[in-house]
């Protein structure tokens, strides 16, 4: 095809873009005359999946909470009011309350969905064990 680039990343895989020759001709001409090396190594796979995206987001809360829980101490500890260090912070005269009386940071409780099919489980995995 005339105006195409085409690549291989893979032997056996080809790729052509028509729209890419026109905006990258200096690529067009490397990536034809390009020739795959046989000696090519890979990168090998990543040794730990990623982190799903709702997973980094917890961990980003809870990270923040903590730093606000820790903020709200230390200034507790130089002495401030409870309600100097709401303001300070930008928090509730509640929220800081919660923090001072609290024994430690604690820690978010996980949820476990219920579903409408958990009071019939054991029925189900009786009958599905039966065939």
């Amino acid at each position: 095809m005339i105006g195409t680039v085409r690549f291989t990343i893979q032997p056996g895989t080809e790729f052509r873009w028509p729209q890419a020759a026109a905006y990258l001709p200096h690529k067009r001409a490397v990536a034809l005359n390009a020739k795959p090396a046989a000696d090519a190594v890979s990168e090998p796979p990543p040794s730990t999946p990623p982190i799903p995206r709702y997973r980094r987001r917890i961990k980003q809360n809870r990270e923040r909470r903590r730093a606000r829980y820790e903020a709200v101490r230390e200034r507790l500890r130089r002495g401030l009011s409870q309600r100097e260090i709401a303001r300070q912070c930008g928090l509730s005269r509640k929220t800081v309350r919660r923090f001072l009386s609290a024994q430690g940071f604690s820690e978010r409780k996980t949820r476990r969905g219920s579903s409408c099919v958990d009071p019939h489980r054991d029925y189900l995995e009786m009958r599905w064990q039966q065939g």
